[in-house]
């Protein structure tokens, strides 16, 4: 069973272990214990998922509240347990925070060329609202997408 909770410290090997997987420019342990710090101060949002069965953290989900709105930094899923909505219940649970907390809306940068995730995200309605030339290290550019709510 899969469980979604809130990140801790001693996640953090098993987060970077999937980062390095998933990403070009993978954060450092130090950015990710600077979320885990914006989480606890209330200024973040950084949920894990983790298989109980096994104790194993299956995907992750970083994000910053900026006055009135929600910037997902970052959300990666293990190759094992992609396709299995993990993903989607990371955007559900960020978008039902931002809802309840009356924020205007969430945004995200992804890559121009990351179909999966652009099509996840239009299908909770996010909308591209512009572009980040040579956004990520590899110089492919980020799409910026909304979603207001």
């Amino acid at each position: 069973m899969i469980i979604f909770r809130n990140a801790r410290k001693s996640d953090i090997t098993q987060i970077l272990e999937i980062e390095k997987i998933s990403f070009i420019s993978p954060w450092s342990r130090v950015a990710f214990e600077c979320e885990i710090s914006k989480m606890l101060m209330g200024n973040g949002i950084f949920l894990v998922a983790e298989d109980e069965e096994n104790n194993k953290i299956c995907g992750y989900v970083c994000a910053n509240v900026i006055i009135d709105y929600i910037h997902i930094l970052n959300l990666a899923v293990a190759p094992d347990y992609r396709r299995k909505g993990i993903a989607k219940e990371f955007i559900k649970r960020i978008e039902a925070d931002a809802i309840k907390k009356k924020y205007y809306g969430i945004t995200l940068e992804v890559c121009e060329t990351n179909e999966a995730a652009i099509n996840l995200y239009k299908k909770f309605g996010f909308i591209i609202k512009g572009k980040r030339e040579k956004y990520y290290e590899n110089k492919e550019d980020a799409l910026i997408m909304w979603k207001i709510l």
